[in-house]
């Protein structure tokens, strides 16, 4: 998960959180709102890598596996999969939020065996860096993974999600020049492969080739 992990500190950072609180007892913070904000470009950055670069995608999925099993093309092939069916149930789950990018920035709750999902809009609590933040963060990452999954297994709808004229917010007049799907999917494309061309520059990426097969 550092790929994306090091995309929501940075942005995070950009941002100017986390904050110092207190002058005794001091705390360093953050807003649900503001993980929310990083969690929300790393959807569309992840979005775009899973289906314009499906073999960065896998090497991605090999950080999420983790070091606890030994990763394998078949334990990244199943993740991805995984990745995927939850990609594909926020996105039947909220058909009604637009641009549909945004619903795989959700959350899940569970009473016995039913599951529903929730738009995560964020808010203006503060957490601890040390303490929940954290937990808020794991989400954002999960929720990263969850869409470049599904990205890879829909390469040919990825672009239109990224549709601005779906947002409730657009308001279209003889005088707006507002960019098309193409273009917005575009633009997080390439800034997808500025981070690609950083992060293997410091030899971040597992070859998923390289690994046995089960």
């Amino acid at each position: 998960m550092n790929f994306f992990w090091l995309w929501i500190q940075t942005r995070l950072k950009e941002n100017g959180w986390p904050k110092s609180k207190g002058f005794i007892n001091k705390r360093t913070v953050v807003t649900d709102t503001a993980i929310v904000a990083a969690a929300q470009d790393a959807i569309r950055v992840a979005i775009t890598i899973g289906a314009s670069h499906p073999d960065i995608a896998r090497s991605i999925a090999i950080e999420y596996i983790g070091e606890a099993v030994q990763a394998t093309r078949d334990r990244v092939d199943q993740w991805l999969h995984e990745a995927n069916d939850k990609g594909e149930s926020k996105m039947s789950d909220l058909a009604e939020v637009e641009p549909g990018w945004l619903r795989f920035c959700s959350i899940e709750a569970s009473k016995g065996d039913m599951v529903k999902i929730f738009p995560w809009s964020g808010g203006d609590d503060e957490y601890d860096m040390s303490g929940n933040a954290s937990d808020l963060i794991l989400q954002s990452l999960a929720v990263a993974g969850i869409a470049m999954g599904w990205g890879m297994s829909h390469s040919s709808d990825a672009v239109q999600i990224f549709d601005p004229s779906k947002s409730p917010h657009f308001e279209r007049t003889d005088y707006s020049d507002f960019p098309s799907a193409e273009d917005t999917y575009a633009s997080w494309l390439r800034m997808a492969e500025e981070l690609i061309t950083r992060y293997k520059g410091v030899g971040g990426f597992r070859d998923y080739d390289e690994l046995p097969a089960n």
